[in-house]
């Protein structure tokens, strides 16, 4: 396997004559631009199984991190504040929560019954948590939606909002059914501007790498014939 000083050693600058030659400078930047490519492609090929192995024990070491549920409830929470997929996972755990309460409060659960069914039917450790202290807060003879406005991290306001309306109606079961319907057309939404994003950003970013690439080929190629000339 090759060590790492002979695959950066085409990284030293090409040697250009003296003087103020621009073509002679021109090619000496093509070549650099090319053999920079050649070596990382070396690095690459060289050092993939490390790269490899690391993500293998990172994968290893996250997961028994993960069995604690302190730790997991934490990045859970990160991973639901994250600036472009954070929203749509946490739509799509509350609709979970949502669909399961009203499935039991539909099937005769009272609310605080529900609440603790759901808990252990949630997927994220965050929003576990924040069912089981949606629990506790009725228990105690709290209302609903005043604990629901305390985690407005985890729940969104039209969440609260639909509560609300069903609490003073006291069609608590429908409300839970038109947050399932909100959430599922929110998700729905989401889904399509991120399926309808992704494509234009894949292809630009292999033409941007295609084009490095081929400048790296030919870029060398076309200064020296214009200096032949």
């Amino acid at each position: 396997v090759p060590v790492l000083p002979d695959l950066a050693a085409p990284l030293v600058m090409p040697a250009v004559p003296a003087g103020p030659d621009p073509e002679a400078r021109r090619i000496s930047r093509g070549l650099f631009v090319w053999l920079m490519v050649i070596a990382f492609g070396g690095l690459a090929k060289s050092y993939l199984w490390m790269v490899a192995a690391t993500g293998i024990l990172g994968a290893v070491a996250l997961k028994q991190l993960r069995k604690n549920r302190h730790f997991a409830a934490r990045m859970d929470l990160a991973i639901l504040r994250s600036p472009v997929m954070g929203k749509w996972l946490r739509d799509v755990a509350v609709l979970q929560v949502m669909d399961v309460l009203n499935n039991l409060m539909t099937a005769g659960f009272t609310l605080a019954e529900a609440l603790r069914q759901t808990a252990d039917s949630v997927g994220n450790r965050a929003v576990r948590q924040g069912v089981r202290n949606l629990q506790q807060a009725v228990e105690r003879g709290e209302r609903f939606s005043r604990e629901l406005e305390r985690q407005q991290n985890l729940f969104p306001p039209i969440v609260n909002q639909l509560v609300i309306v069903g609490e003073s109606t006291g069609q608590l079961t429908k409300a839970t059914l038109d947050i399932c319907n909100h959430l599922r057309r929110e998700i729905e939404r989401k889904t399509n501007i991120m399926v309808g994003a992704l494509e234009p950003i894949l292809t630009i970013s292999l033409a941007a790498a295609i084009a490095v690439i081929l400048l790296a080929i030919y870029l060398p190629m076309f200064d020296m014939v214009n200096t032949v000339k």
